[in-house]
């Protein structure tokens, strides 16, 4: 654990870099093997398909409201599907940030510079950088 403490100290920037990296590799991973993905496809593809339909139908109202309904139901069952994965990543997950904060509260006061943000709290680093790398592995893990 020291050198994880020394190697923050000395690159802030680049640990949490580092970190939300292998964090969002992990949420990831566990939604593509904790879901089934043959629901979530065929979730896609008819959410896919509604929003067309109410392109079709938006000139008919009562249409377009029966399609916004099923949309919703479909958006309900879809949370039901990522609930799983979301309740095993929560508590490690909240271990990581708690270790994260007292680690980087006593350096240059939490505070860290992100190159295009300027002086951005570790947190909202972290965020910044999760919601990146998270786009750049939900394609390559296709989940």
């Amino acid at each position: 654990m020291s050198f994880i403490t020394t190697f923050a100290q000395a690159h802030p920037l680049l640990g949490i870099i580092l970190i939300s990296l292998v964090m969002s590799f992990l949420s990831t991973l566990a939604y593509k093997l904790l879901t089934d993905q043959k629901k979530v496809k065929a979730f896609n593809e008819k959410q896919k398909q509604l929003k067309e339909d109410i392109k079709k139908y938006k000139d008919d109202q009562q249409k377009v409201m029966e399609l916004q309904k099923e949309m919703i139901k479909g958006s309900m069952e879809s949370m039901q599907l990522s609930f799983k994965p979301m309740l095993i990543t929560f508590i490690p997950f909240l271990i990581v940030l708690g270790l994260l904060e007292n680690l980087y509260k006593g350096i240059n006061g939490g505070r860290i510079m992100l190159p295009v943000f300027g002086n951005a709290s570790w947190i909202v680093s972290y965020i910044i950088f999760s919601v990146i790398f998270s786009l750049i592995w939900k394609p390559l893990l296709k989940a």
